[in-house]
């Protein structure tokens, strides 16, 4: 994707009054990021009539499997508290609460450490003190 793009299609969702506060709300959730590499899950929705049958495990399972190839840790903000115990359940902690003015609801700024690939739990070393 490119950035301008991106930013064209959420204005467009967000509208034009509201991208004031759009905006601050992401300048406070990139402040809470991990300083070195890392994914970035942006956006992981199932649609009403297809949430309850584990679909959104399935597809966040599918992208964790992604980022475990390459060791990096993941990071992500959860907007209901459904999400953020799923994400927990995953791995992810809170790494920071994030509370927004006017229409925008508090979030959970959530990372969860690299993992080896192959499925193991442990955190990846830090591979530049090598």
């Amino acid at each position: 994707w490119d950035e301008s793009t991106l930013e064209a299609q959420v204005r467009a969702v967000v509208g034009e009054q509201d991208w004031p506060t759009y905006v601050r709300c992401s300048e406070m959730a990139a402040q809470a990021r991990p300083a070195g590499p890392h994914w970035y899950l942006y956006l992981l929705a199932v649609a009403p009539a297809g949430r309850g049958g584990g679909l959104g495990p399935a597809l966040l399972t599918h992208g964790l499997a992604r980022a475990d190839a390459g060791g990096l840790p993941v990071h992500l903000e959860a907007t209901t508290t459904r999400s953020r115990d799923l994400y927990s359940r995953h791995g992810f902690a809170v790494v920071d609460v994030l509370e927004p003015t006017g229409p925008l609801p508090r979030n959970w700024a959530m990372t969860r450490p690299g993992r080896r690939p192959g499925g193991s739990h442990g955190v990846v070393p830090d591979r530049s003190e090598s």
